[in-house]
């Protein structure tokens, strides 16, 4: 009779782990050759990920959450490469000779193996804190650094050289368990939280959490499109991230710099760590919602406040601009690197020319090509503190203070207002409602960011505002597209981009100073 609770087969990958780890004690005691049990229990746990799968396929289809059960998988998968691990280094083992010191402290390092193992399997039935299981891989440690002292000294010594590097390659299988049982670890983290997690957050959250002296429990933020893991951290009001640890680093970066000068517009960084390529950002929670949301709401006075807000902290952020000039902004450029993107999501809008409103147009690899030379003919405008990536998700408004928040700070730079400008634009026409009311609000709102930007551009030094406005909505416009599945809106956004393009295209350099946006364009009905 099959089994039917998942659970099943990962104690019995649980049962043949702790099957080979005493084959290799054996081996290590009293010499048994641990072969014939390493091979057994590998095809147990090789038969237990197939099992674990034909019972959690039906449940992921159905399933509300598939982010826990897909936390099972990731524990299973972690647990079968620590067998594939613990069967190759029976093979090095037996195959070659291992000195005595060696030999005798190695069950040093398996009795602090089978307590994770242990840790692990009882995660199944309880919940355990990533810093729980944290603190048990980090057991692993000290008997491997034991055993790297012991041969560091023979090393130094000139005892068979040759003999003792085949050591270190044995000391480096060993620390490679680390990779599999992090693995096993997130899963398991995963599939209790329902969320993705990752262990260096569960170090930060310990520490944290033995700080406040209260548990702490992760929340996920779903829909963000910041590239990382984002929690509401209950019981410390706080926000984790957690990903790529160039992204975070540049992100804390950021934060610090605009907390020095400007602290009532970011949240406030509480902890930072890097471990390799991960990062883990922890921030205390902003208060308010997005632009996005007030967007939507029916009072239309609460949006309209958030976006006269958002407006003027703006206008006295770039009080601060400099007086040199930004470097010339390279929307075009920008568009390039990204239009694979689009062709993937959309390959029928890759054709060599485009056919719209009746009228045959140059493809868009071509219209490209002709406005980033008039992009470079654009003259230099003062360099001012800009987001880099200003969309009404990364502002959030306070309708009880009236404050303004800024997220999101990974691409903040110095630099030209027009990519904060065309970004909010297309952030406001990207909106997926078109309900007649929403699609009104959202033509006005562009037309007051379009005045206000005509406005600050004067101020800057800029004489062609609306073509520099121009080529950013039409880099905006298009390469939105690359995440939206709906094929009808997506064609509104590419079509819109396309025909900015057309027009900008066929001006002279010296013609940019006079073009002007058409306000219909935000007007018309898609």
């Amino acid at each position: 009779m099959q089994p039917t609770d998942p659970l099943i087969p990962l104690r019995f990958s649980f049962l043949a782990l702790h099957r080979q780890l005493e084959a290799l004690g054996a081996w290590a005691l009293h010499q048994d050759d641990p072969t014939g049990a390493l091979n057994r229990n590998q095809a147990q746990l090789d038969a237990q990920q197939v099992a674990l799968w034909d019972l959690l396929l039906p449940q992921l289809k159905a399933a509300d959450n598939p982010m826990a059960l897909l936390g099972l998988v990731m524990l299973q998968l972690g647990l079968r490469q620590t067998g594939r691990q613990l069967r190759q280094l029976g093979l090095m083992l037996t195959s070659e000779k291992i000195i005595k010191p060696v030999r005798k402290r190695l069950p040093q390092v398996f009795v602090p193996l089978q307590h994770l193992l242990t840790a692990l399997e009882a995660g199944l039935e309880r919940h355990l804190t990533g810093h729980e299981l944290a603190n048990a891989l980090n057991q692993l440690a000290p008997p491997i650094a034991h055993l790297h002292a012991i041969l560091d000294k023979r090393i130094k010594s000139g005892q068979n050289t040759r003999l003792l590097l085949q050591h270190m390659h044995l000391l480096w299988q060993l620390e490679r368990l680390d990779e599999p049982l992090i693995q096993a670890i997130e899963g398991l983290m995963s599939w209790q939280l329902g969320s993705p997690q990752r262990i260096e957050a569960a170090r930060l959250l310990g520490e944290l959490a033995a700080q406040l002296q209260t548990p702490l429990k992760l929340t996920p933020i779903p829909h963000t499109r910041s590239g990382a893991l984002v929690h509401h951290l209950q019981g410390a009001q706080a926000i984790l991230k957690q990903g790529d640890a160039r992204k975070l680093s540049g992100e804390h970066r950021n934060l610090k710099r605009w907390q020095a000068r400007w602290p009532q517009l970011v949240p406030q960084v509480l902890a930072f760590e890097n471990h390799g390529d991960q990062a883990t950002l922890m921030l205390a929670q902003a208060q308010g919602q997005t632009l996005a949301h007030w967007l939507l709401q029916p009072n239309t006075r609460l949006f309209e406040a958030a976006l006269k807000a958002l407006l003027h902290e703006l206008a006295t952020l770039w009080q601060h601009g400099q007086n040199t000039p930004a470097a010339p902004p390279r929307h075009m450029a920008q568009l390039r690197q990204r239009i694979k993107a689009v062709w993937q999501m959309h390959p029928e809008f890759h054709t060599r020319m485009q056919q719209i409103a009746g009228c045959t147009w140059p493809s868009l690899e071509q219209l490209i090509r002709s406005a980033a030379r008039l992009e470079k003919a654009l003259p230099p405008v003062r360099a001012v503190p800009v987001h880099g990536d200003l969309n009404l998700d990364n502002i959030l408004y306070d309708a009880e203070t009236g404050r303004i928040t800024l997220v999101d700070l990974n691409r903040a730079t110095t630099g030209d207002y027009s990519q904060d400008m065309s970004t909010l634009m297309v952030s406001f026409y990207r909106t997926p409602n078109y309900q007649p009311a929403v699609r009104q609000r959202i033509a006005r709102a562009m037309d007051t960011v379009l005045h206000f930007a005509r406005r600050q551009g004067a101020h800057l030094d800029d004489n062609a505002v609306d073509a520099r406005l121009g080529f950013g909505l039409a880099r905006g416009l298009i390469t939105s597209t690359r995440f939206i599945f709906e094929p009808w809106h997506a064609r509104i956004l590419f079509d819109r981009g396309l025909l900015l393009l057309n027009q900008l295209a066929r001006l002279k350099p010296q013609q940019l100073p006079q073009w002007r946006l058409n306000k219909e364009l935000f007007h018309a009905e898609p």
